[in-house]
């Protein structure tokens, strides 16, 4: 609205009189920000004779918008030192453009430690959870499809805004599939300790390394999530089920083997634990500041 052009002006002011004193000038943000954001950046880099590096969040490309706004992040990504994206396919789209300097960086997570687990062989799958935008194409009617097949034992808790063409009417009178409102940031981590299993059956155009995924995984939970996009990358065999997007009885068959497999619960479970440190945001962060080491060193990548 209104405040947009003053606040754009503010975040402008902010970083030019911060470059300066910068070694590295990164911009970290959506594709759909980025026509506006990265030139910005990009300039201030160059102006105060910065590196710089931008890190695209989600997996939409550039490509997809209108040649206008398409053209001013292609120049931007191309004259900055760096370019980071999630998905495999944005990096393949960014090479075929004639981006070298481009690289993979998945999403990440603070990877907080788990409670002993010496007992897990006994703990059963029962409480499934969703977090995230509260719209079709996240999958959410697969979701009460197959939920709803479930006897009183199953519970499927569903929490986010309401956007776009959902609303609380859709969860009325449904007895096994339940929405919780809109959890606040800080209260994801606590409130996902409580679940044993996360749903993302998602068609959603834009999904890259869903950061919900990497929250599971820090609670020490599996997820059962569709093979779209870039999520495949990030749901590595053994820490959760992948099914086909839109299809509610692969959902429910994938649901109703974690509730009647326990031996297999247990290797999910017990593989998310050990592999979840891959996406560490320890681990992330030491690989982007070696990165912009070697920028501020004048190595070229």
């Amino acid at each position: 609205g209104l405040k947009g052009p003053f606040r754009l002006l503010s975040l402008m002011g902010a970083i030019f009189r911060t470059a300066r004193w910068a070694d590295v000038v990164t911009l970290h943000g959506s594709t759909t920000g980025l026509f506006i954001n990265a030139p910005i950046s990009v300039m201030a880099a160059k102006l105060f004779g910065k590196g710089s590096v931008i890190r695209n969040f989600g997996g939409r490309d550039y490509g997809e918008f209108p040649a206008w706004r398409r053209g001013l992040v292609h120049r931007s990504v191309k004259a900055a030192d760096l370019y980071l994206v999630e998905p495999k396919r944005l990096l393949e789209a960014g090479k075929s453009r004639g981006i070298e300097h481009i690289r993979v960086f998945p999403n990440s997570r603070p990877m907080r430690p788990l409670p002993d687990e010496s007992q897990s062989d006994t703990r059963t799958c029962r409480k499934f959870v969703y977090l995230g935008h509260i719209r079709r194409d996240k999958g959410i009617d697969l979701m009460i499809e197959a939920g709803e097949r479930f006897g009183e034992e199953v519970s499927v808790d569903v929490y986010g805004p309401m956007r776009f063409d959902m609303n609380e009417s859709d969860f009325a009178g449904l007895k096994r599939v339940r929405y919780g409102g809109v959890l606040d940031p800080a209260d994801v981590a606590a409130a996902l300790f409580k679940y044993d299993a996360l749903l993302l059956p998602t068609f959603y155009p834009g999904e890259g390394h869903p950061g919900v995924i990497l929250e599971a995984y820090a609670a020490g939970i599996p997820v059962i999530a569709s093979r779209w996009m870039g999520i495949p990358e990030v749901v590595p065999d053994g820490m959760g089920v992948l099914i086909e997007p839109r299809d509610a009885g692969a959902l429910y068959e994938a649901m109703r083997e974690l509730t009647e497999n326990d031996t297999f619960y247990a290797q999910l479970r017990d593989a998310v634990r050990n592999g979840r440190v891959f996406f560490s945001q320890e681990q992330r962060t030491e690989e982007f500041v070696a990165y912009c080491r070697k920028i501020a060193g004048g190595e070229t990548l």
